[in-house]
């Protein structure tokens, strides 16, 4: 798990697609780890002062959907990456943490 994010701003850095990036190995898949390591990473994005996260995942990674849906991700679109990131077709996400003022 890794966050990435710019001081003061909710701006992604210029090296990534998303705020937050995670794996499980293989073998451990669907024990929900991926689940709670992300919850436990939106509660870090708060204590940045973050007001919401985006975070991508490939088009056809169900699994992931249903890891970001299950902390409150909503489905912005459908994108390519650009090349750089490997341009493959992804979806994008968004996680409210923090309520407008």
């Amino acid at each position: 798990m890794n966050i990435r994010w710019q001081k003061g701003t909710e701006a992604l850095p210029a090296h990534v697609s998303g705020h937050i990036g995670y794996g499980v190995v293989p073998e451990k898949r669907g024990r929900g780890i991926a689940t709670r390591a992300l919850a436990l990473m939106l509660d870090e994005a708060r204590g940045l002062g973050l007001a919401h996260v985006e975070l991508t995942a490939e088009a056809d990674n169900v699994a992931s959907h249903r890891v970001i849906e299950r902390n409150g991700g909503i489905a912005l679109g459908r994108e390519t990456e650009p090349a750089a990131h490997g341009g493959r077709q992804i979806i994008r996400w968004r996680i409210v943490l923090l309520a407008v003022r």
